[in-house]
C-alpha cells in the first residue's frame, strides 16, 4: 500500500450535537506533489473508504467511515467518526481542537499510471487509484488541502471563490429544472453536492431534498456568483430558519462573495455604501419580508385560521408606510433624472414589491 500525506491550510468548524461528521480535502489534483506525482481528475472518482486511526493505524480498529469524491481540483472526504466507541470520540475531539493544524493522508493502490512531463518537470501521472482509507496524521507535505468542516449535520457551505457574473446580471431563485432534468432522488451524491455549492446552507451534505438548501446566489448554468443573488441571500438570511449555530458560517460564506465584488456585507459595515448599494439591500429586505408575510398567511390559511388582529394591524401599517414611501420616491424621480438605468430598474422592482405588500395587507387576505 502506498501513502500520500497532505498538509492542512485551514479549518472551518461548528458543532450542533454529536453526530461526528467531518469533511476534509485530502488531495489536490493537477499539481506536482512532494513525490513528483500528478494526480489527474478522475483518478479518485467516488469510493467508500474507511476512516483509519491516527497515522494510518492499520493495527487498530477504524475510527469511522465515509466516502470520497472530486470537486473541481480537490479530492474530498466526507465521513463520520464512530462516536459510540472510545477511540472514535477521542479522534473526533482531537481533530476538532487541532483545527487549522490538522493534516490528512490516504492509503492507496495505483491501478493506472503514466510517465510524462508537467510544468517542465518529469512526473508520474496517477490516472486511477483505489483508496483504502483516509487518516489524520501528524506531519504532511502536500498542496492546498484542509479540514473543511467537523460538525453535527446541518451545513453552512464552505467559503469558496468562483467566477463572477457581470454585476448588473439579473437574478431569480433557481429551480431544480435549472440544474438538471432528473428527479432529485435519482441524482448521485456528487451531483447533489455540486448543486448545493450554489447555496449558502443545506440541511445535510449531500442534501436529502432540493428544498433542504437555502440562500442561492450562483447561476445554475455555470456556477458564477451573482451580485444581486448575494444581496438577496443576505436580506433573507435572518428569516430563513437557519440554526443560530450555522449563522457564522453562512455569514463568512456570503461575506467572501461580497468581497469578490469589492463590497462590505451589511452586517460588517454600512458606511461608505453608494445610494444604489443601499437600494439593493432595501429591495432584498422588502422581498424577504413579503416572502415571510406570504408564508405566514399561507400556513394560517391551511390551518383554517386568519391572521391575528395584531399581525393584521402591523401589516396594514407597513403597507401604508410602503405606499407613502413609493409616493416620495415618485416625486423624487419627477424632480430629477434617475442616476442610471440601474436606478430606474430598481425603482420599478420596488414598485412591484410594494404592491405585493399592499395586497398582503388588504382585507380578506
Amino acid at each position: 500500500m502506498d501513502k500520500k500525506v497532505y498538509r492542512s491550510t485551514g479549518l472551518e468548524f461548528k458543532q450542533e450535537g454529536d453526530q461526528g461528521l467531518v469533511t476534509a480535502v485530502f488531495a489536490t489534483l493537477n499539481v506536482i506533489d512532494e513525490d513528483g506525482d500528478v494526480t489527474i481528475p478522475g483518478a479518485f472518482g467516488e469510493q467508500s473508504v474507511k476512516l483509519a486511526a491516527w497515522g494510518h493505524g492499520w493495527d487498530k480498529l477504524p475510527v469511522g467511515r465515509g466516502s470520497i469524491h472530486e470537486e473541481g481540483d480537490k479530492a474530498i472526504f466526507d465521513g463520520q467518526f464512530f462516536l459510540d466507541t472510545e477511540s472514535g470520540r477521542e479522534h473526533f475531539t482531537t481533530i476538532k481542537h487541532l483545527a487549522e493544524l490538522q493534516e490528512w493522508s490516504y492509503g492507496f493502490k495505483i491501478l493506472e499510471r503514466a510517465e510524462g512531463e508537467h510544468e517542465g518537470r518529469p512526473v508520474r501521472f496517477l490516472k486511477r487509484m483505489k483508496v483504502w482509507e483516509v487518516s489524520p496524521v501528524m506531519v504532511g507535505a502536500g498542496v492546498d488541502t484542509m479540514t473543511v468542516d467537523i460538525k453535527a449535520g446541518k451545513v453552512a457551505v464552505g467559503v469558496h471563490a468562483t467566477e463572477m457574473a457581470p454585476e448588473d446580471s439579473a437574478w431569480s431563485r433557481p429551480k431544480l429544472s435549472d440544474f438538471t432534468d432528473q428527479p432529485w432522488e435519482e441524482l448521485s451524491a456528487a451531483e447533489k453536492r455540486r448543486i448545493a455549492k450554489h447555496y449558502a446552507w443545506a440541511a445535510a451534505m449531500p442534501p436529502e431534498r432540493f428544498e433542504d438548501m437555502k440562500l442561492p446566489h450562483h447561476r445554475p448554468e455555470d456556477g458564477a456568483v451573482v451580485w444581486r443573488g448575494c444581496v438577496g441571500a443576505a436580506g433573507r438570511m435572518m428569516g430563513a430558519d437557519i440554526p443560530e449555530g450555522d449563522m457564522p458560517g453562512v455569514r463568512r460564506h456570503l461575506a467572501a462573495h461580497y468581497k469578490q465584488f469589492d463590497r462590505e456585507p451589511p452586517w460588517e459595515n454600512t458606511r461608505g455604501w453608494t445610494y444604489l448599494d443601499h437600494a439593493e439591500h432595501v429591495l432584498a429586505d422588502v422581498q424577504a419580508f413579503v416572502q415571510r408575510s406570504g408564508s405566514l398567511a399561507g400556513h394560517r390559511a391551511k390551518e383554517g385560521r386568519a391572521l391575528s388582529a395584531g399581525n393584521r394591524s402591523r401589516l396594514e401599517e407597513v403597507a401604508k408606510a410602503a405606499a407613502a414611501l413609493r409616493e416620495e420616491i415618485e416625486e423624487l424621480l419627477k424632480s430629477s433624472e434617475p442616476e442610471s438605468e440601474k436606478a430606474l430598474r430598481l425603482f420599478v422592482e420596488f414598485q412591484a414589491i410594494v404592491a405585493g405588500v399592499s395586497r398582503a395587507g388588504a382585507p380578506g387576505k
